[in-house]
């Protein structure tokens, strides 16, 4: 997410410009917290039992969402 970096490293806070590595670290987060979602169905769907059937990702998707809200899809990660 490189246009976050860019966005972050022109914008002013209070007048000043954010510090490079402040604004590297912060689109490092934003990318970790928007991808983080689609690796947990990816992980889901690989792992899967082949001999029933199989579900689509909106399924595993949806079926993490309903039974663990959206915490569930950041399972295992700390801070």
């Amino acid at each position: 997410l490189y246009s976050t970096f860019s966005t972050l490293k022109d914008a002013e806070v209070g007048g000043n410009k954010l510090p490079i590595w402040a604004c590297g670290g912060l689109s490092g987060l934003a990318f970790y917290v928007s991808t983080l979602p689609i690796d947990r169905v990816k992980t889901i769907m690989m792992t899967q039992d082949l001999k029933h059937a199989r579900m689509s990702p909106w399924e595993a998707f949806w079926g993490v969402y309903e039974s663990q809200g959206l915490v569930g899809f950041y399972r295992g990660c700390s801070a």
